[in-house]
């Protein structure tokens, strides 16, 4: 028997004395001071563990029934003041792991929102280029040769622009970036790329990682764009910011407060909790309870019921909680919990986000509006009627160029709006079929009918909307996604160290700084 464990079943009969309303074998001080040094240990196993918080949650019971302690001694409150201590001292060897758990998941949610933002890439170049630089990381590794760029349709039969592709690339990405050895290594991962002979593959790009589809910039090859896709990815690795230290005031909570309730400071962003020290908090508007289940706490969030298990990797342990207009980053450390708040965009807003960007692919001026036309073409096919490729060719993109941006926009809502509701009979692989040969009907490639289809299966998916002043707080920048941002029905503007923007009521602003209002809420793309 180890120490611990010797250690581990005193406290249980000491538990057990109490429940059979006797005082605790030696006397109160060392029960306090060994629950104490039990709690705070960071080297019990997990069976340990559970046998402890077992015990322990037995004692909890008897104190609220007030069977624990029901005549209070100065020395009880020696003991309670030195149990304060050891869970202050094990909650901050706990922080840095927590610290470095929250900015790692903040990295892989801000990556995410920039990989999927530029799906709007008529070539989808970003995701190509990145997914090239990730293989020729692992390669290297192996000692082979650097991955080939992938070709348009190799990327659309491999699902490159998926949402398990994009997560799954951010992910990789994002542990490269954390260290300065990643880094180097995704720079000769890109230096080999563009080393290589490309092979003959016309493209529109120029929008690129930035997804400004509003722009009506000229034609170019594909060397061109690897090169805008590499200077951009360069500057990116070189500026990549360094993880922020978490306030030197952190609000920790470490026992019950008024009514058994921990009530924290709602101004501060973060809230640090011992889950072993209490069982109910107030923060942000938003009541929180947990309770104990073997490994697993079970976290109530304004009543939505959430399972946070700590037997599990580290880089599982990040959960994202939703409640009254608040998003809430939690990560565990055995019973640690390290809360992050954010403004939360509603889900119709975030709906309206994607369908935005669905909008934008739509109006990019690339080969004469030919996404524009496409889906004109498209929703004549999908209704069974014939496609005039006369009527919708190239000519047609003069009388665009001079539509005034209001109504460009209305068409191009329209436009995704009919697509969508003219797709839901068919199944995904007839409608992307119908859209392909639509695309041939016009003289387009196949792949911009089946780039269409991918685009409209996520109109329905929730963009990501940042919170620009969590944004600033961990260095990153607001280009390229949405954010989110009070809205008083007149003109305003924000700014960041390296962005700013403007916005005005709808039908006022420049088309490339027009907002989509929600209620009380604006969400804006920023270049």
């Amino acid at each position: 028997m180890t120490y611990l464990t010797e250690l581990v079943e005193l406290f249980e009969y000491k538990v057990a004395d109490i429940a059979r309303g006797q005082a605790p074998r030696g006397d109160r001080r060392d029960f306090m001071e060994l629950r104490a040094t039990l709690l705070g240990s960071q080297h019990l196993d997990g069976r340990l563990r559970r046998r402890l918080m077992a015990a322990e949650k037995t004692f909890r019971d008897l104190k609220r029934q007030g069977l624990a302690d029901p005549k209070e001694r100065a020395e009880d409150l020696l003991a309670q003041t030195s149990l304060r201590a050891r869970q202050m001292r094990g909650g901050e060897l706990a922080l840095p792991e927590l610290g470095r758990l929250l900015w790692e998941a903040e990295q892989r949610r801000w990556v995410f929102g920039r990989l999927w933002a530029s799906r709007n890439e008529p070539s989808l170049m970003t995701l190509r280029v990145l997914s090239a630089m990730n293989d020729t990381v692992i390669r290297e590794q192996k000692g082979e040769r650097p991955s080939d760029l992938m070709t348009l349709p190799e990327a659309l039969t491999a699902g490159l622009s998926s949402p398990q592709q994009v997560e799954a690339l951010s992910q990789s990405l994002t542990a490269l970036m954390a260290a300065p050895a990643g880094r180097a290594r995704l720079r000769s991962a890109l230096r080999s790329l563009l080393d290589q002979p490309l092979s003959v593959e016309s493209t529109d790009d120029s929008d690129l990682l930035l997804d400004t589809a509003h722009r009506r910039a000229p034609e170019t090859g594909q060397a061109h764009d690897l090169a805008a896709v590499a200077g951009i990815l360069e500057r990116l690795i070189d500026r990549w910011p360094e993880r922020p230290p978490l306030p030197a005031r952190l609000p920790m909570l470490f026992g019950s407060g008024e009514g058994g309730v921990m009530q924290p400071d709602d101004a501060e962003p973060y809230l640090f909790i011992d889950l072993a020290a209490g069982q109910q908090a107030r923060w942000k508007g938003t009541d929180f309870s947990w309770t104990l289940a073997g490994q697993t706490w079970q976290l109530l969030v304004g009543g939505r019921p959430y399972l946070l298990r700590a037997d599990i990797p580290a880089n599982l342990r990040v959960w994202t909680l939703e409640h009254g207009g608040w998003m809430f980053y939690a990560v565990l450390s055995d019973h640690y919990l390290l809360l992050r708040s954010q403004r939360a965009a509603p889900q119709e807003l975030r709906v309206l986000a994607s369908k935005a960007r669905g909008v934008a692919y739509l109006l990019s001026p690339q080969q004469h509006f030919a996404n524009l036309r496409l889906a004109r073409a498209g929703a004549l096919a999908l209704r069974g009627q014939p496609v005039d490729a006369v009527a919708l060719g190239p000519a047609l993109a003069a009388h665009y160029q001079v539509t005034a941006p209001q109504d460009l926009g209305a068409l191009g809502r329209r436009g995704i709006e009919a697509l969508d509701a003219l797709m839901a009979p068919y199944s995904p692989e007839e409608g992307t079929e119908v859209l392909a040969e639509a695309a041939q009907a016009l003289g387009l490639e196949r792949e911009q009918g089946v780039r269409l289809a991918t685009v409209l299966r996520s109109i329905q998916r929730p963009d990501l909307v940042f919170d620009p002043q969590m944004l600033e707080l961990d260095g990153l920048p607001p280009a390229g996604i949405f954010v989110l941002l009070p809205w008083k029905g007149s003109a305003s503007s924000c700014r960041s160290a390296s962005t700013s923007c403007c916005w005005n009521r709808v039908g006022q602003a420049t088309p490339t700084r027009r907002p989509s209002r929600w209620r009380s809420t604006v969400i804006i793309r920023c270049r």
